[in-house]
Parts: structure tokens; sequence; C-alpha cells
């Protein structure tokens, strides 16, 4: 009786425990907030065990339990997301452990059932709180948006004097500004996608959602709230989603504009926010291993399917040649992807970026081939006659130097499709698939060269002038791009010494005429040499000198290192000759009428009409050649 006694007291005491919290305010102004789950607020209380025997006691003890928490459950205001704050949390929170512990078993047929039914609502509520926790952090990123947008572009003042074009240059260039401005800000934010303080409140619904059985509906918030805070999170750049439909219909100039903000928001995804979600559900989902990868695959596949089926579709339209840096920038940014999935080759996922990593990649090799196409099939247009760098070496170049960038994918690609590089006698063995490949497409360039080159046969001079541009400039962004390295030493060699013979080849062709009028043949006899001869020496040294000087003063040699070693070189060929025939015959006019007409040069003035060679100055050459007729 003493042992009955006893057990009825502690029920008393465990009841009047319950009641108290029913009965209490929502929010106690005496209770710590760091309290909540610091201690063991469960309802349930540790019964003598004699007096748990006793199946009466047991069940009235159930029921009272059950009524107890219910009440509080109902009471607590489930309508308002967020109302589960302050002391309510815990208080609720335990109430909740004890719907789940009576709703497993082992008591009342009674007070299971009803524990049953109330564990769905509780359920439903914390689903409910848990969304909203998480979606809550995108409204305050929007708030963000709202602020550093405004003070992102900035206009011009009325008294500014821009022109409408530079205005518009302005507004790009602040555009611009603004949306790398916005990357470091997505990037500063990206730490604390979800606060610190709110992670134990998270996790607390999830421990009992998960003891609970409700894996699933947690996993389904989860993903559904992670998704949208992406895409708010996003937005704070305008980097609104491009639909398939869109794509799939928007114009290629339009299309390509877009892929920049495409490939930024994946490779956002890729560096920031899939490492991100792996934590989180580490931290989260603690009670569940299972759970945290089901979480993660979901929230990753709702994230990146969506960008991956965009992708494909991009991948499908850009198919031209001059498209290929937009495949190659999506193909490293799909890469990266596959590589983040790589420690789980059977995902879903992984074999989706896969699939379309390897359509991404035929398109490259087809660019490729249309380049190279390309050049092989150019129809031969006589060139412009001033001996400029070629429009189609300028084209080709430049495309071949840029995809020096991608030289690490490019090998990749090449070495799965099985490509070679060409012939191995004009490569090192140790060259790579990208190295290889780009020195066939450069000995197609400079075998355009050399044909092109033969619509010169009018004037040798001239094409040795075109000869030295071209390959020069071959050399020169080989040089600044660090193909250098993939082509060996010896390539850079061998065309430099290609440009000393065209510069040799050159002075033959142009400077052997005027020259040979300056020797002393058959000009002295015993008398002296008859001024006759002399004047008629000088007449044609000036005439072959005049159109020399009239036509390549009117061609360009646009690399300037290049202009002033020829332009030294030719006064060293030119003056030193002339000088020394002035000084030996010049005296030698002294009697004749108008000597001007045959003595019109000094060397001095040799010299400077010279430094004006290859300048591509037409007006000022018609000037000059008026001057020089004169």
């Amino acid at each position: 009786m003493a042992a009955a006694a006893a057990n009825t007291d502690g029920l008393e005491e465990s009841i009047a425990d319950v009641q108290h919290i029913v009965e209490s305010p929502v929010a106690s102004a005496g209770v710590e907030e760091d309290t909540l789950f610091g201690h063991d607020l469960h309802l349930s209380t540790n019964p003598d065990p004699a007096a748990a025997a006793d199946d009466d006691d047991e069940r009235s003890e159930a029921k009272v339990r059950l009524d107890a928490a219910e009440k509080f459950i109902l009471r607590s205001d489930s309508s308002i997301p967020g109302s589960l704050t302050g002391v309510s949390a815990g208080k609720y929170l335990s109430a909740v452990d004890e719907i789940i512990r009576l709703s497993c078993g082992g008591v009342d047929g009674d007070v299971h059932g009803r524990a049953t039914g109330l564990l769905e609502t509780v359920m439903s509520r914390l689903r409910k709180e848990f969304r909203h926790l998480i979606s809550l952090h995108s409204a305050n990123l929007d708030a963000d948006r709202r602020s550093f947008q405004s003070s992102s572009l900035s206009m011009p003042s009325e008294n500014s004097d821009l022109t409408a074009e530079d205005f518009s240059t302005s507004i790009e260039e602040e555009q611009h500004a603004a949306e790398e401005r916005g990357w470091c800000f997505l990037s500063d934010q990206s730490c604390n996608l979800i606060p610190s303080e709110v992670m134990p409140v998270l996790k607390e619904i999830a421990d009992r959602m998960i003891a609970a059985g409700y894996q699933q509906e947690l996993c389904q918030a989860y993903s559904s709230a992670r998704q949208g805070f992406l895409n708010g999170f996003l937005s704070v750049l305008g980097v609104d989603q491009l639909s398939i439909e869109h794509a799939q219909t928007i114009e290629r100039r339009t299309l390509q504009e877009k892929v920049g903000k495409w490939i930024r928001r994946l490779n956002f995804i890729v560096r920031v926010f899939l490492p991100r979600e792996r934590e989180l559900c580490d931290q989260i989902f603690v009670a569940s291993d299972e759970l945290k990868e089901e979480s993660f695959r979901k929230t990753a596949e709702r994230v990146v399917l969506q960008q991956l089926d965009l992708g494909d579709v991009i991948a499908t339209r850009l198919q031209s040649q001059n498209e290929v840096f937009l495949l190659l920038d999506i193909y490293e940014a799909l890469s990266d992807l596959q590589a983040f999935f790589s420690w789980d080759s059977d995902e879903f996922i992984c074999t989706e970026v896969e699939q379309i990593v390897q359509r991404v990649g035929k398109a490259v090799r087809g660019s490729l081939a249309k380049f190279e196409d390309a050049i092989r099939g150019e129809k031969l247009w006589k060139p412009r006659q001033s001996g400029q760098i070629d429009p189609m070496v300028r084209y080709g170049m430049t495309y071949i130097t840029t995809m020096v960038c991608y030289s690490s994918s490019l090998n990749l690609l090449l070495h799965d499709d099985g490509v070679d590089g060409g012939d191995n006698s004009v490569r090192g063995e140790s060259m790579t698939l990208f190295g290889q490949r780009m020195h066939l497409s450069m000995s197609y360039i400079e075998f355009r060269i050399q044909e092109k080159s033969k619509f010169y046969q009018e004037d040798d001079a001239l094409k040795y002038i075109f000869l030295m541009n071209n390959v020069l400039y071959m050399v020169l962004k080989v040089e600044d791009s660090g193909l250098e390295a993939l082509l060996g030493d010896d390539w850079i060699h061998t065309r430099h010494r290609q440009i000393q013979e065209y510069a040799t080849c050159y002075l033959r062709a142009s400077w052997s005429k005027p020259l040979s009028n300056l020797k002393d043949d058959g000009l002295w006899s015993a008398s002296g040499a008859p001024s006759s001869a002399v004047k008629g020496r000088f007449k044609k040294f000036n005439l072959a000198f005049e159109e020399i000087w009239s036509k390549q003063t009117a061609w360009v040699v646009p690399d300037p290192q290049l202009r002033e070693d020829l332009r030294l070189l030719i006064l060293m060929t030119v003056i030193p000759g002339y000088r020394s025939f002035f000084m030996r015959y010049g005296s030698r006019l002294g009697g004749v009428q108008q000597p001007s007409k045959y003595l019109k040069y000094t060397p001095e003035d040799l010299e400077n009409y010279l430094s004006d060679l290859f300048e591509g100055a037409s007006e000022k050459s018609n000037h000059l050649r008026r001057k020089l007729g004169s």
C-alpha cells in the first residue's frame, strides 16, 4: 500500500507538471532561449518500477500525458509560419517527443490511435516550419539585392560632356562593373546561406521528423526550399533562369550573350552552392546518414538537371566554327560539375552530365574541323597592294592562340576522339595532341600565305614584304600566347630565319637596280670621267630611287621593330655606296648647266626620305612625290 501511495503521489506530481505547462503563458520572459535545447524538456516521468506494473495506472498516466501534450499542441498557434520560437519552441518540441513515444505503441489502443492522428498534425507543422526557416533567408537576401542594385549603376550628370555613343559605352561598362561587384557580393554571402543561429532549430526539427518516420516529407521540404533559395540568391544579379523554350527560339546573337551568364550560374552552383549544400546536409541531418545523401542528391538533381537540359539545347544551337569558345566554356563548366560527382559513378546525375559533356565535346571537335576546312578551302583573292597582314592570317592566328587557354580541355577532347595531329615528321614526339593539332592548322595558314604571295609576281619586293609581315605576325602571336611552349623553340627559330631570308631577297629585288648605277665601271679614263656619263648615272639613280620611294611609302610594315630593322638595313646598303659615289663624282658636274637636276639629293637627304618607308601614308606620299618630281 505504501508503494501504491508513493506511485499515486508521483503520478499526481507529473499531472501537475503537465498542467503547469498547458496553463502557463506561451512565452515566459524568465526563461533564457539558450536553455531550450540544452536540457531534456520531455514531459515523461520515471515512475516507480513497482507502480509501472499496475496496468490501470499506466493507461491512466499515458492518457493524462497525451491529453496534456495534445492540449498544448492545439493551443499553440500553428497558422503563422515562424511562430515556433522562444520558450514555446522548447515546450512544443517536448510535447512532440511525447506524442512520438506514445504513437510508437506499448500503450492503450485508444491512446495509440489518438497519438498517431495527432502525430500527422505536428509533423505537418514541423515540415512547414522547417521550410519557412530556410526560405526566410531568401527574403533577407532580396532586401540586400534591392539595396545593392540601387547603388550599382550610376547615371551621368546633366553637365556631362558624353556623346550618345560615349553614354552607351559608359552604361555598358557600368553594367559590366556592377555584374562583377555582384558576383563578389554573392561570394561574400555564400558562407552565410543559413545563419549559424538557425542551424540548431533546423536540426531539432529534423531529428523529430526522422524519429517519427517522416524522412521523405523532410527531404522534399528541404530540396524544394533550397532550389527556391538558390533562384532567389542568384536574382541578386538578375541572373534569371533562361528557359529551354526561349533558348530554342531566341536569336543566335542574343543566345550568345546569355550563354556567359548561364556559364557563371553553373560555375556558381558547382563551386559554391553544391559544396555548401553538402555541408548543410551533414549538419542538419545528423540523425540519418541515408537522409543526408538523399537530401543532397535531390537538391542537386533539382538544381543541376535544369541546367543540363538548357546546356544541351545551347550546345545544339552553337555549331559554327566561331562559337567554339562558347562551347569550350560550356565544356569546362560541365567538366567541373562532372568532377564534383566523380565520387559516385553510379549516380544518376553523373550519368546525365557525362552524356551532355560528350555531346558538347563532339560539337567542339566539329567546330574545330570546320575551322580547318575554312582555312584550307579559302578562296584565293589578290591581296591588297600594300603588303599588309592578310585577314585570313589574322583570323586564323587569333582563333588558334585563343584556344591556348583551353589546351587542357582540348587535349582531353582530342584524345577521346582518337585524333591524330598530323605528320610525325613535322612535330616533336613530346608534343601534346593539342600542340600537334595547332601545328597542323598553322601549316595550313603558312601554305595559304605562300599561295597568296604568288599574286605579287609583278613586284617581287612587295611579295617579300607580304611574306615578312605575315610570318612575323604568326611568330608574335605564338610568342605572346604561350603556344611556343607547345610547338617548341625550333618552330620560332625556323620562322625567324625565314624572315631574315625574305629581308635579303627584298633588298636584292628592290635596291639592286638603283645601286647598279653607282659603280665605277666605264666612268674612268685617262682624262677622267666624262661629265655626260656621270650625269647619266646620277639621273638613272634618281629615277630609280624616286620610283621605289613613291611605291614603298604606301606599303605597310605594321610591326615597328621590323619596320625599323628594314629601314636600317636599307640605309646600311644604300647610303654608304651613294655617299662614296657622290663624293667621287659630284664635283665633276660643277661646270654643267643646272647641276641640281642631277645632284638632287645629298646622302643626308636620302636618309631622311628613307625614314618615310613602310608607313602606308598615301597623302604624305603624294605630297612628297610631287616634291621629288619638282
